[in-house]
């Protein structure tokens, strides 16, 4: 497969993944809201991939992620816009499973990224040492999603695309 028909693919909102399907992406939002801190790959200019921690936030039904200012992830992610989110591993045993999603990330525009920031911090009482809130925001659009569970010693792994729907995809 080509660079170019990685980048066709499909990627939506979050508001149009939650209207096409509501019940795996609750149980994604669920995991997403679970934890704190998730993995989130980018690649690196020679290609090669880089993990970081993140936090999500949803803000106006979008899902966005935050780099400190000066992050090799942001220069990662405007380079090249392609990234994965897994949600944490925060349990011994994952009752809900884990979720992953391959996403396309959309930086904000500096206005939309400072008033983010404005009302996350008014909502939060969350400042940075009395300084406002700082560094780049990101919409994540997702390209597909998929919930990986094990239901007694069985692994199911739902996935979820724009163009296919929902399916469950055989293992073992």
């Amino acid at each position: 497969m080509t660079s170019m028909e990685v980048d066709s693919r499909v990627a939506v909102s979050w508001p149009t993944f939650v209207e096409a399907e509501p019940v795996m992406s609750a149980l994604v939002r669920s995991r997403l809201d679970a934890a704190e801190h998730h993995v989130l790959a980018t690649l690196r200019s020679d290609g090669t991939p880089r993990v970081n921690g993140t936090n999500v936030v949803f803000h106006e039904g979008d899902l966005l992620i935050g780099c400190m200012p000066r992050t090799r992830r942001a220069d990662d992610l405007r380079r090249d816009p392609r990234c994965a989110l897994h949600t944490a591993p925060d349990l011994p045993t994952l009752p809900e499973g884990d979720a992953r999603l391959d996403c396309i990330a959309n930086q904000l525009s500096v206005e939309r990224t400072k008033l983010v920031f404005q009302r996350l911090a008014a909502d939060s009482g969350v400042h940075q040492d009395g300084e406002p809130l700082d560094g780049d925001l990101f919409e994540l659009r997702i390209r597909s999603a998929s919930v990986v569970q094990v239901d007694a010693e069985q692994l199911t792994v739902t996935a979820w695309t724009p163009g296919r729907g929902l399916r469950v995809l055989p293992t073992g």
